[in-house]
C-alpha cells in the first residue's frame, strides 16, 4: 500500500521539525521543506480516510486510458440538463390529457363518483339470490 509520503523522503525529525523531500508537478528537481512537527501531523492527516472508506483514483471518465474528452463530457452534461430544462419547461410540444370517460352505473346509467380509493382488493359480497355462492359445504 502507498502512503502520501513514503519513509525514504522524510529526511530529518528532530524535537519540533520535520524536514522531508518533495517534487513540485511542473519541476524535475527534488526540493526539501522543513516544518514544524505539528504542521507535519496535521498535512499529513488530510490524507487519511475515515474507517469504511476506499482509495478510488481514475475511475471512468477519470481513467488515464479512457477516450472520452472533457469538452464532449461537458456538451453530454448540458444537452441533458438542456433538454430536461426544455421539457419541464412548457416549450416543448405536449399532447393535450385526454378526460377520462365517465363511468356509468349498468343498472341505472346514471355517472358515477369516486368516493374512496384502496390498494386493498376488492372482497366479493354475498348475492341476494336465495342460494349463496359463497357456502362453505
Amino acid at each position: 500500500h502507498r502512503v502520501a509520503l513514503s519513509d525514504h523522503r522524510i529526511k530529518a525529525v528532530d524535537e519540533s521539525s520535520v524536514t522531508y523531500q518533495y517534487k513540485p508537478k511542473q519541476s524535475q528537481r527534488v526540493l526539501s521543506r522543513t516544518v514544524s512537527g505539528e504542521a507535519f501531523v496535521k498535512s499529513f492527516a488530510q490524507h487519511i480516510l475515515p474507517t469504511g472508506f476506499r482509495k478510488v483514483r481514475y475511475y471512468g471518465w477519470m481513467a488515464s486510458n479512457s477516450k472520452a474528452k472533457l469538452e464532449e463530457l461537458r456538451m453530454v452534461v448540458w444537452f441533458s440538463v438542456g433538454l430536461v430544462y426544455w421539457l419541464a419547461s412548457g416549450h416543448a410540444p405536449q399532447k393535450p390529457i385526454k378526460p377520462f370517460p365517465k363511468v356509468c352505473c349498468l343498472a341505472c346509467g346514471a355517472p358515477m363518483r369516486v368516493i374512496a380509493i384502496s390498494d386493498h382488493p376488492i372482497r366479493p359480497t354475498l348475492s341476494t339470490h336465495s342460494r349463496a355462492y359463497l357456502d362453505s359445504g
